[in-house]
């Protein structure tokens, strides 16, 4: 299975959680867990990673249809960040019907479901994290279903048609209030 992970500064920006995840797939090399790791925003490697699974490495990518060909080539979208709002990476993957796994915090409990449409390990749990990667990937059955539950979440909460609604609405809403 290809794993995904992403951030402009590839695997040097703690924020991002790179350092976690990187733990997190130690943990499954241990234990025999076959996979590949996907780093996409860097170029090359920028440290020893000391992983034995092939790491490939992607430069930024900026136009949407090569962003949703490595999504859909994705089994699984990892976005093990410290610090993050609503991940953007998280809501593209979802919508190209892939899973993602992280810790349930920052942002990521508003994008993902737990178990429904991804997994959300304990806060910077990495053990957690690794479990919760071999929960998604081990299960053909499990992770496409996910998968579909992630597309169809992404298309009721993301769509075009459902924000310029929203957005309509609140306009409306808002259109006759006096503001101070």
């Amino acid at each position: 299975p290809i794993i995904l992970f992403g951030a402009l500064s590839g695997n040097t920006d703690k924020r991002k959680g790179w350092d976690l995840l990187h733990k997190s797939l130690k943990i499954l090399e241990q234990q025999e867990f076959k996979f590949q790791i996907v780093i996409l925003g860097q170029s090359e490697e920028r440290f020893d990673l000391a992983l034995k699974s092939k790491i490939t490495y992607i430069q930024r990518l900026s136009d949407d249809y090569s962003l949703a060909m490595l999504y859909s080539a994705s089994d699984l979208v990892v976005v093990p960040s410290r610090m993050e709002n609503l991940p953007q990476m998280a809501t593209e993957a979802q919508a190209c019907g892939v899973p993602v796994a992280g810790f349930n915090c920052t942002g990521l409990p508003d994008t993902v479901e737990h178990k429904k449409t991804g997994y959300l390990a304990k806060a910077y749990d990495t053990k957690d994290l690794a479990n919760g990667i071999y929960w998604v990937l081990n299960n053909v059955e499990r992770k496409s279903s996910l998968g579909l539950e992630a597309r169809k979440r992404a298309v009721e909460l993301w769509s075009e048609d459902k924000i310029v609604k929203r957005y309509a609405s609140l306009f409306s809403k808002l259109k006759n209030k006096k503001f101070i």
